[in-house]
Order: structure tokens, then C-alpha cells, then sequence
């Protein structure tokens, strides 16, 4: 079987090596000639990964066309605010019943929707399978080295889900499907969202029980924007929900953390928005979440309170004060 993957950053370059070891012939597209030519000539891809020699099943071009001919199966694995362009570049080379397989945590710029949309939408249901959004708790690094991983097929199609959930599965990569891509595709981006808190506690200087009080807090919100949007209870507490949001608020893997940190650090954001160059999905994501969570009129104080650390400058310090000072209430509320 022909697998194509969309992007050839640390997350494209993990899965490209799962679906390699797993019997696929893997061709990546990326816009980098010169990683391109990493990967393909060379095996490696140093950008992300020094250590790691790729599978000789794989190999990578900068024709999407190429990438793509053939496939049966397609890893949409570029950032959040490229996925419309590039699906679109890619479908009049698609083979009619390709798995398109989303695996970006955030929202889509232009409307705000999810990535499984916009996916849909730049390709024709009559081109393809069902869309699968595979997301849950697993650094790229971490699936690169082959260590156990478990992650989330979610998709209203339960064939296209168990396809995934099939080409994927190995003795370190365990996959569960799920029917809730409302839930599953919600979750993937609240956390980013919240992990970027996280990682301005850490930058402050706090420790782990206010840690904890993010999490636990930061998961309510997260529970009741999905239930509002029409999401599931279980895949809240599942691996995209509470697995995603622990090991994202937790580690300096994140870059959504790493962007965190740095901010509160410095105190405020605009300083470090300003010469970032990390992938922080969770960034974008927290404006169009805010405007989700109003227009559901769900309460989300800690996700607000991150978009005006963001958006209108307010400083972190102050906006932690004022979260511990909200009116007192009980736990389920």
C-alpha cells in the first residue's frame, strides 16, 4: 500500500516512520528542497530528528502530485493554517477512495471551523473515504524512538476510523477509534490552548499544584465546550481529552509550553509573539476559541483569561490574581 504524508515536520516525519515500519511505501511532500532532499537521499531528517534513519520504504519529494499519485491513504500533517491550500493542491492528483487522515490540532483560520472541514471541503466526498482526525497524548519524538504511544481514530464513518486504526497499529503504536470527531478535534485544540498557560506558570516561577489547578480546572472548560458543541463526555476524559492535555501542560516538549514559558518570563506576551518561531497551534486557537466559547456562551475563565495575555496585552501576573479571586463556587459548577 502507497501512503502519502502531507508535511515533513517532526509530527509528519514520526507517522511517515510508523506507517514505513509498518509495510507502507511512504512518499513525504514538503516545501524545503533541501529537507526534502534530506529525507530522501540521505534517510534523515536532521531539522527534527539528528539521530533517526528513516526506513529505505520511504521517501519524500516537493511534487504534491508525486506524493499523492496512487496513494490509498493521505496524512494531512501540515500546520493548522495550511491544510485548506494544501489538500486543495492535492486533490485533482487523489485516487478516488483515498483515506484523507488529518492529524493538525487547531481550527481553520479562515473560518473558524475544524480541520476535518476544511479537508471536506477542498476534497470532493466523491474523491474519498470519510475524513479520520488521529490525535491523543503522543510527542513526535517520542513515536520517532519507537516508544508506546496510544492516539485517537475519531471519525463519523467506523470504517474509515478501523482502516486507520489498522494501517497505523503496531507493538509501540496503539490505536482505539472513536465516532466523536466534535469532541476529538475540540480537544486537540483546547489543550494547546491551555498548555500555553501551563507553560507561563512555569515561566513564573510556580510549581506543581498550581499546575495541577490548570489542569484539572483547564479540563472542566474543555468539558463544557464540547458538551456545548455537541461533543462527548467519554472522549473528554479519554486519550484526546484529559491524555492530550497532561502531557502537553507537563513537559517542555510542547512547543505550545515552550511558547508559555517564555511568556511568563517575560511577563507579557507581545514581546514573544513578536520573534517566535515556533509552531505554537494553540496561539490562533485561543482567538477562535474565545469566540466559540461566547457564542455558546460556555464559561471558559482560564482559556479567556489566556486570550487576553495573548490578545490585549494583559499581564500575566495580574491575570492569575484575578483568577484566584473570582467569586467562590462549587467544584461541578
Amino acid at each position: 500500500m502507497k501512503a502519502a504524508v502531507l508535511g515533513t515536520g517532526a509530527w509528519g516525519t514520526a507517522l511517515a516512520q510508523v506507517l514505513a515500519d509498518n509495510g507502507c511505501n511512504v512518499c513525504m511532500w514538503g516545501v524545503d528542497p533541501s529537507q526534502v532532499e534530506d529525507i530522501r537521499d540521505r534517510r534523515i531528517n536532521t531539522a527534527y530528528f539528528k539521530d533517526l534513519h528513516l526506513p529505505a520504504n520511504l521517501t519524500a519529494t516537493t511534487d504534491i502530485g508525486e506524493a499523492v499519485t496512487d496513494a490509498a491513504l493521505m496524512v494531512v500533517a501540515v500546520p493548522s493554517f495550511a491544510v485548506r491550500e494544501t489538500v486543495a493542491k492535492a486533490a485533482p492528483s487523489c485516487v478516488s477512495g483515498v483515506l484523507p487522515i488529518s492529524v493538525a490540532k487547531g481550527f481553520d483560520p479562515v473560518t473558524g471551523g475544524f480541520m476535518s472541514d476544511a479537508i471536506r471541503e477542498a476534497l470532493p466526498a466523491s474523491a474519498r473515504r470519510e475524513v479520520v482526525t488521529l490525535a491523543g497524548p503522543s510527542f513526535a519524538v517520542e513515536v520517532a524512538k519507537r516508544l508506546p504511544t496510544a492516539v485517537v481514530a475519531a471519525s463519523p464513518d467506523p470504517e474509515s476510523a478501523h482502516l486507520c486504526q489498522s494501517v497505523f497499529s503496531n507493538s509501540y503504536f496503539r490505536v482505539y477509534t472513536n465516532d466523536d470527531e466534535i469532541g476529538a478535534e475540540l480537544c486537540g485544540a483546547i489543550k494547546n490552548v491551555l498548555a500555553l498557560g501551563a507553560g507561563c506558570l512555569d515561566g513564573m516561577g510556580y510549581s506543581t499544584n498550581t499546575r495541577a489547578a490548570l489542569i484539572t480546572r483547564g479540563l472542566a472548560e474543555m468539558g463544557r465546550l464540547v458538551l456545548a458543541l455537541g461533543g462527548q463526555a467519554s472522549t473528554v476524559y479519554g486519550l484526546t481529552g484529559l491524555g492530550d492535555l497532561v502531557l502537553t501542560c507537563s513537559s517542555s516538549e510542547s512547543r505550545n509550553y515552550q511558547v508559555g514559558f517564555q511568556i511568563g518570563r517575560v511577563g507579557r506576551a507581545a514581546p514573544v509573539l513578536a520573534d517566535n518561531r515556533l509552531t505554537a497551534e494553540g496561539v490562533k486557537a485561543s482567538a477562535i476559541l474565545h469566540e466559540k466559547a461566547q457564542k455558546a456562551q460556555c464559561e471558559m475563565p482560564i482559556c479567556d483569561s489566556i486570550y487576553r495575555v495573548l490578545y490585549e496585552g494583559a499581564d500575566v501576573s495580574e491575570t492569575i490574581d484575578n483568577l484566584m479571586c473570582r467569586p467562590l463556587r462549587r467544584e461541578d459548577e
